[in-house]
């Protein structure tokens, strides 16, 4: 007979590390409808507001060649809560792109922190 705690500490577990894995999904899947009202909210063009996807993307596949490393290096549970915290909010445009970039470079460590648990 399994131990009841142990159970429900495996499930808490795989549940923690798969909302870990689809961080960097998440974002760019909810952000996609919202692109037309967010020309309109900071008064610029579609290109400007497209250049915060592609900004996203780049520091997601820059930071998931830097993680693992960084990772191993350090804590990984300090690693990744510093990650956590870094999801910014943002009321230009220019502060939006960089914005964009730092969420993706956390959650690419958040994502291959996941995979090595």
């Amino acid at each position: 007979m399994t131990n009841n705690k142990s159970s429900k500490t495996s499930w808490l577990f795989i549940c923690i590390v798969t909302m870990m894995g689809i961080l960097t999904l998440l974002p760019s899947d909810i952000y996609i409808p919202a692109l037309p009202m967010m020309k309109e909210d900071f008064a610029t063009s579609i290109e400007n507001i497209q250049l915060t996807l592609s900004f996203f993307f780049l520091g997601a596949g820059i930071s998931q060649l830097l993680a693992g490393p960084i990772i191993d290096c350090f804590n990984n549970k300090t690693t990744v809560l510093i990650a956590l915290f870094t999801f910014l909010f943002a009321s230009s445009i220019e502060a939006l792109i960089a914005c964009r970039f730092v969420q993706a470079f956390s959650a690419a460590f958040v994502v291959v922190a996941s995979r090595a648990a």
